[in-house]
């Protein structure tokens, strides 16, 4: 099973998260993870890294062109790890002609 790479994912050098910019540093931090980020669904224990690591929320993408296959398995984690979560459908409007 694949792990979450917390460090990718706003982790400084040591492990630990880097500090935002001044103008962000009252703001809550949070994740997009969608299938692109790996085939197999993380643990909880991986989103509650992110969460020690100072994200307070997570977005998952549903859709773009073709269902998310781990939004399912993930969406339910994201809460149980104690992160609040939303989700998006990324959406791409095509040309009538094209259709």
């Amino acid at each position: 099973m694949e792990t979450l790479n917390v460090r990718a994912a706003g982790g400084g050098a040591a492990g630990g998260p880097t500090a935002p910019p001044a103008n962000f540093a009252n703001m809550p931090l949070g994740f997009d993870i969608s299938e692109s980020n790996g085939p197999q669904p993380p643990s909880v224990a991986d989103f509650e890294a992110l969460r020690t690591a100072g994200k307070s929320f997570g977005i998952l993408k549903v859709a773009q062109n073709v269902v998310d296959r781990q939004f399912d398995p993930r969406y339910p984690l994201v809460r149980d790890a104690g992160l609040i979560r939303g989700s998006y459908d990324f959406f791409a409007p095509k040309d009538v002609a094209i259709q």
